[in-house]
């Protein structure tokens, strides 16, 4: 049986942390398309792993990881769709609480059920919650986050993130080179990520870009000194950035 978790791993974002993987491999779900994810495919068979068989299995992982400093919410499945995320959350709170964890909580969420107030409750109890925002406006994020029914308007899509207070924003940021089809690293489109940001006032933003290109595709990474640009412009907001110019990349985002 294919384990849940993945790690322990390293990154200069999260220290040295474990992906706990809500989806149930092969399976997963999200309302999401989004263009570049690697698990598109696994989405097509929808499931979620048991509440009992996460927590068991971060339990054993959690026994060989004495250095732990996270914990991420996230996999092949958005964390949020889970039928028990709400209880997800305070179970793994009350494994951290009886193994004297110092570990932090993070979650990895495209933030599309933010209107329901379980799932919004739930998020509170998180130490850190990480959303992504990849697109400024309506066209692009049809185009590129293709969203299900759950979000009827990328307007729509900003009032429910408006109802955390700073949250964290994940944003991934490619090229293609068929002009404007299916690539967000536009002028157009920066220029609307920091307008969303001054809105939103994140505590944080990540800023990362593909690692992979997939076969026939027209998507590409965006260098690092790209990257670093605008993680100035970001900066120039106040508000405190990451970079990770080798981008994403597996099965489980993040």
């Amino acid at each position: 049986m294919q384990s849940l978790i993945r790690g322990p791993m390293w990154n200069h974002r999260l220290g040295t942390y474990l992906k706990l993987n809500l989806g149930n491999p092969p399976g997963g779900g999200c309302s999401w398309d989004c263009v570049y994810c690697p698990a598109r495919s696994q989405r097509r068979r929808c499931g979620f792993a048991s509440l009992d068989r996460l927590l068991e299995d971060l339990a054993l992982s959690l026994k060989n990881s004495a250095s732990l400093e996270t914990v991420m919410l996230t996999g092949n499945a958005d964390p949020f769709l889970h039928p028990e995320f709400a209880d997800i959350v305070q179970g793994v709170r009350e494994l951290r609480s009886k193994t004297n964890g110092k570990w932090a909580l993070h979650c990895l969420s495209n933030g599309s059920t933010l209107d329901r107030n379980p799932v919004l409750c739930a998020c509170e109890k998180l130490d850190q919650l990480w959303l992504k925002l990849d697109c400024s406006e309506e066209r692009l994020f049809r185009q590129l986050n293709r969203p299900s029914g759950t979000a009827r308007s990328f307007a729509e899509h900003v009032e429910k993130i408006k109802r955390l207070s700073s949250p964290a924003i994940q944003t991934m940021l490619w090229n293609c080179s068929e002009a404007g089809t299916m690539g967000n690293w536009t002028t157009e489109n920066l220029r609307g990520l920091l307008e969303l940001y001054k809105v939103l006032k994140p505590s944080r933003i990540y800023l990362t870009t593909m690692q992979y290109r997939k076969n026939g595709s027209q998507m590409s990474s965006v260098d690092g000194a790209g990257l670093q640009t605008f993680a100035l412009r970001v900066e120039e907001l106040g508000i405190p950035v990451d970079v990770n110019e080798s981008g994403l990349v597996g099965m489980f985002s993040g």
